[in-house]
Order: structure tokens, then sequence, then C-alpha cells
């Protein structure tokens, strides 16, 4: 257990900030994927900047339950400080089983407020694509760890359950944003689980005793997937981030190893022999097919490709950042030579270039094909000081071409008006904004033509 004082500071979120003081070199050798880990601050307020109980409120009053995006689950604890014994069995979110109420009856947000009232947990899903700072906050972490992010809050009332005992097939980072909940850890039966192999309670109940953790506001605990958990609320509301880690897999890589050479090789795709199943040298022949099939995998796999394979997915699992997008797109016509604008996903960009000798520029999940020739403008883009103007490009573009290239970037959503996002930079001087603000206003007046395109 890590204890102590430590402020937050300003974005990117790294595991490091999510942890500290605790050292996260330290966890990723001892704790990641093996062990639970507690960091006990005695700072409530670590994660305000992040989430807090006035931001769960408003997303409750705003979230649609026939979208799924909420949902109620179990109830108060019983006498001996056991789930209510009515609760039945729940999927969990992503992939584990719990017991408890579940439920997505459409009887609206009064409806929500009565069954938090009887004792279920409200549970959020998938807060990441709906608040700009958990969106950041996942990506941040996501980019560093190679891996898909996602939140979900869980609001409790005091003195009740909303899961009972499971594993998660995913790690989990609990951020306590309000209240306590006492957790009690039993043991790993199924180490790293895949996605498929859930958690039955007739193979997997704990039969050990567990170790109870108690996390207070400001605390964090990782779970790691495969560790048996269950969770209550003392005497006040508890809310917390389940921060669930997708991790890419050693299975994962063989899979699309399998997928790649089969694909490359018509012999991979042919039916195992008719009667193998039923026949003994038929079978024989089979097994025979097997050992070639995968000796042809050793040979034709092609171990760094496959590894940048698996960093697209890891990198298309990040949530795009698309805020000020229709405010460009309106505006394009209007941009000009010294419009100040800013990049999405600033901190992601980067410049490629294919065997076909054209360039991929991509930021975060996008992707945009490029001709070779805008190498060096495209690389000073990636770095250049914000806001950024077609003036202030460097090289011998024409004005019209930088234009073109400045247009394209803004339709494509590479490119933004300052202000118009949640990620904008607070050092845009007052002129940019108010130029952002007239391209705006003249755009949605004038239905000039799209900028042409940039090929």
């Amino acid at each position: 257990m890590a204890s102590g004082l430590s402020q937050p500071g300003p974005r990117p979120w790294s595991l490091a900030r999510l942890l500290a003081p605790h050292d996260a070199d330290l966890f990723l050798r001892h704790y990641w994927e093996t062990a639970y880990l507690h960091v006990d601050r005695g700072d409530p307020g670590y994660y305000a900047d992040l989430v807090t109980l006035r931001d769960i409120d408003a997303l409750v009053a705003t979230s649609n339950l026939e979208a799924g995006q909420i949902r109620a689950a179990g109830g108060p604890l019983g006498p001996a400080g056991d789930p209510d014994e009515d609760a039945e069995a729940q999927p969990a979110l992503a992939g584990g089983a719990a017991r408890g109420r579940a439920s997505t009856s459409p009887g609206g947000p009064e409806w929500l407020y009565e069954q938090f009232r009887a004792g279920s947990s409200l549970v959020l899903s998938f807060l990441q694509g709906r608040s700009a700072a958990l969106r950041d906050f996942c990506n941040d972490l996501g980019r560093e760890l190679s891996a898909g992010v996602q939140a979900n809050a869980y609001v409790t009332p005091a003195h009740a359950q909303g899961l009972a005992a499971h594993y998660d097939t995913h790690d989990v980072f609990v951020v306590q944003v309000a209240g306590t909940k006492v957790w009690k850890l039993y043991d790993i039966p199924v180490p790293v689980p895949l996605n498929s192999q859930h958690y039955r309670r007739e193979e997997h109940a704990p039969s050990a005793p567990p170790v109870v953790v108690e996390v207070a506001a400001g605390d964090v605990l990782y779970v790691p997937r495969g560790l048996v958990h269950e969770a209550q609320s003392t005497d006040a509301v508890s809310v917390h981030l389940a921060v669930g880690v997708l991790t890419l897999t050693w299975a994962d890589v063989l899979h699309a190893a399998v997928d790649d050479v089969a694909r490359r090789n018509p012999a991979g795709r042919r039916a195992l022999p008719t009667a193998f199943a039923r026949d003994a040298d038929a079978r024989s022949m089979a097994v025979d097919g097997v050992s070639s099939a995968l000796a042809q995998l050793r040979r034709r796999a092609e171990p760094a490709a496959l590894i940048d394979r698996m960093a697209a997915v890891a990198m298309s699992r990040l949530t795009p950042d698309v805020d000020g997008y229709l405010c460009g797109i309106a505006a394009g016509p209007e941009l000009d030579l010294t419009t100040p604008l800013d990049r999405h996903d600033r901190d992601t960009w980067s410049v490629d270039l294919r065997e076909d000798g054209r360039l991929v520029l991509a930021s975060g999940t996008r992707r945009l094909s490029m001709p070779a020739r805008l190498e060096s403008e495209l690389e000073w883009l990636v770095t250049a000081p914000l806001p950024v103007s077609a003036a202030d490009l460097p090289g011998t573009l024409a004005a019209e071409d930088r234009l073109v290239l400045f247009r394209r970037l803004v339709s494509e959503g590479f490119l933004r008006l300052p202000g118009t996002g949640q990620g904008a930079p607070s050092s845009a001087p007052a002129s940019a904004a108010r130029a952002a603000s007239t391209a705006v206003s003249s755009a949605a007046a004038d239905s000039g033509a799209p900028a042409p395109s940039t090929r």
C-alpha cells in the first residue's frame, strides 16, 4: 500500500499521475496483471479536475435508459452485510458476471431515482464518449499503455452493493470520486483470462477469506483481470469510476498471424479432410496438416508487421476527439491565410511515408493519405506552436495551395478553430477567437462551394 499527499497537475494524464505517489515503473514490474494495489492518499480532491459528484449528477440526469447509457443494479445489504438475496444474475459491463438486480425498464429519470432510493446502484456506461475530460484521460492512458481504455461510473447509496463477487476479463483502475467503499479481494482462479473466459459462480466462487481494503475519495485501487472481488458502500453515497484497460495479448497476435498468413496463402483457407471427424485415417491426415500449417505459420508470419498491426488496433480504440468539427466544416469556405487553427488530438500527430510513395497523416483515430511533396509542410504542422495559420506555413507553397491544404485538414477533422473544442489552448489570443467567431458566422450565412481536394 502506498500513501502520501500529492496534488494533481495539468493534462496530460499518465500512469504516474494516476498512481502517484506510487512509482509507475515499480507498478508495471510488480503489480501489473498479477496483484492488486491500493494507493491511499488522504486527498479527497485528487481527481477533482477529472470528474466530481456534480458532474456525475448531471450525467445521470441526462442519461438515456433506452440507449443503454445507464442502468440500475444490485440492492441494499441484508442484516448479515450480504447483497439482497432476491438479486438475480446479471452480466457485468465488459465480460464478467455478477449477481445483482439490473434493469433498463423505460421508466425515465424518476424511475432511476426511485431505484436508487430503494438501494440499487446506478451504472453509467462508457463515459469517455460523453465527457471531454474523461475522453482525454482515457486516451492519455490508452496511448501510454497501448490499449483501449473505457470509463464506467458506479453510484451506490449508503450500505449497498451493486455487483456480487466476480472477476473481470480486463484490468481495472478503481478511481474513488466520492464516499468510501469497502472492497473484498479474493483469489485469481483464472490468471489473465481471455475475453471468452467469463466468471462462473459454480466454478470460480471464492473459498478463502478475502483481503479487505477500504477505498476513500481520492484513492485508486488497481484490480488485475481475473481477481475475484466485490465492493460495498459504507454510511454515505459512494461514486467511483471503473477505468477498464482493454489490452492486446499474445493470443491476439497469434490470431492476427493466422489471419494474415491465411489471407496470403490459399492452403490455409482450404477445408479439413471431409471424414476427419469419423475416420481414423482422415483424422491422421488432419493431424499432419496441423503440423504443416503451424510450420508454415512460423515461416510466413512477419513479426514486425504483426506488431505494427497491433499498434494500429490499439490506437483505433482511442475515443475520437471531434470537438469543434462541425464549426470547422461550416467555416471552411471562409478560412483565409490568417485564420488561427488548433490541432485535434494535438499530442498524437504523425507523418509516415507508405511503400506506394504517398504520405499518411495520422491523428488519434484519423488517417489521411496525402501527396509526398507535402512532407515538409506536414512535418512542420506536427510540432508547430499553436495556434497555426496557412500564412505561418514554411516552404514555397502558393497562397491558394496553402488554403486548399488547410481547408482539407479542417474538413477531415485534423485542424479546428480555437475555442470550439474543450481541448483548445487557453493561450490562443483574443484575435484568434474573434476570427474564428467571424468565420463561423460568415459560413452560416454563405453556402459557398467546398474546398478543393488536396490530392
